[in-house]
């Protein structure tokens, strides 16, 4: 039974993440390509990542109170009937940019809510020392499917047109649907109550501030995955200032983005029983991942993207993987929606802060300099990371009640 709920998960996840491919990779592309359409992406991705962030609050709620095999059904359709508007707007208003930043918005807003919601699903489903193992394989299989999908748009849109590409997301995520429907109900009940925006908000923060310490870790290993979304805005924009550089270029980057990802995951499964502390492991990783996005800003070349995206990949995907096991082992399920969402909440607040002074460096300084400033904020995760360990060592704070041995 688990063996079939586990494929019917990785079949509907992989289908969902076309979409996801599409509006994170090949969007972007297609808007950083127009003119002027640097500044416009990066205004555009700001005022969405801060939309997101006053939204969460209500998201993690929502996902403890209610039936997640249900919510994320729901979630799905209503994902179709975004894309379904979008042709809308692309047929009949003959709107075709404004149709990508709404198709843009629509995959950033899933990916908001989808991965919170998610990972609450998986710690319903199956038991705490399948934790790491599901959410590894779910990591492959997100980064795999929405590199690939991003890839193939950038050039199927050119051959097959936008609309097309839209139909083809739309029936994908309909057999996401059905394979989510497909899964035997966990039988699990939201605990229900009635809450208001800033209850909902409080609720949240007095689950995080009960562990601080694992908290600040949290966050602190949340910032990689920031600058790898700062990175789809700075991919496009560098590379399209680089002579000779095409979709062609891009789309390479992204293919080394999506190996590196799955050599990540296969890392994480293949010696998870050998992670004897799970903390001192993402601090390693985090350096690691510092060192990459170093090396990017010292050679921002053809060659220095093309194989320092492998780096990226690899560093992102064992950092998430292992910063998702750290929260659903510390976190009851009752609880996770709401501190996933939270968690989810300050990933949002990054985002539109750093893309705000990205915006703003890019303008006035160009690349090279935005480069350094991607940098320079992926080394205070860390240095936060590792304040926080010794922290918690001198204050005996919960984070000694982390298991030794991942199961």
């Amino acid at each position: 039974m688990r063996n079939r709920t586990l494929w019917l998960l990785l079949i509907s996840n992989a289908t969902a993440s076309v979409g996801t491919g599409v509006a994170m990779i090949a969007i972007p592309w297609l808007l950083a390509s127009q003119e002027k359409g640097n500044a416009f992406l990066s205004v555009i991705a700001t005022i969405v990542n801060i939309a997101l962030f006053l939204a969460t609050p209500l998201i993690g709620p929502l996902i403890d109170q209610s039936s997640r095999r249900s919510l994320m059904i729901w979630l799905r359709m209503l994902y179709v009937i975004g894309v379904c508007i979008a042709m809308g707007i692309q047929i009949f208003l003959s709107g075709a940019q404004f149709a990508l930043i709404f198709y843009y918005v629509l995959g950033s807003a899933f990916y908001a809510i989808n991965v919170p919601l998610r990972s609450a699903y998986v710690q319903e489903l199956f038991e705490g020392g399948a934790y790491l193992k599901v959410n590894a394989i779910l990591e492959i299989e997100n980064q795999v499917a929405a590199a690939i999908t991003g890839i193939v748009a950038i050039f199927a849109i050119e051959k097959i047109g936008m609309n097309w590409l839209m139909v083809g997301n739309i029936v994908l995520y309909a057999f996401s649907i059905l394979c989510l429907m497909a899964i035997t109900p966990s039988g699990q009940k939201g605990q229900k109550s009635a809450l208001s925006y800033f209850a909902s908000l409080s609720e949240g923060i007095q689950i995080a501030t009960r562990q601080p310490s694992i908290t600040f870790m949290l966050a602190a290993a949340s910032l990689p995955y920031v600058i790898v979304i700062l990175f789809t805005v700075m991919h496009p924009t560098a590379i399209a200032n680089l002579s000779g550089a095409s979709g062609s270029t891009y789309a390479l980057v992204e293919f080394q983005f999506a190996l590196g990802a799955i050599l990540g995951g296969l890392c994480v499964s293949s010696i998870m029983h050998n992670i004897t502390k799970l903390y001192s492991t993402l601090l390693f990783a985090l350096v690691g991942f510092t060192g990459v996005v170093t090396l990017q800003a010292m050679i921002p070349t053809y060659w220095g993207f093309v194989s320092l995206a492998f780096g990226l990949g690899l560093g992102n995907a064992i950092i998430r993987i292992l910063r998702q096991a750290l929260l659903m082992q510390q976190f009851a399920n009752h609880e996770a929606g709401r501190m996933n969402a939270f968690l989810q909440g300050l990933i949002m607040l990054e985002r539109a802060a750093l893309m705000a002074s990205l915006s703003s460096i890019l303008r006035v300084e160009g690349s090279d300099s935005a480069l350094w400033f991607l940098a320079a904020q992926s080394a205070l995760a860390p240095l936060i990371f590792i304040t926080m360990m010794k922290f918690s060592t001198s204050t005996s704070s919960p984070i000694g009640i982390l298991p030794e041995k991942l199961q």
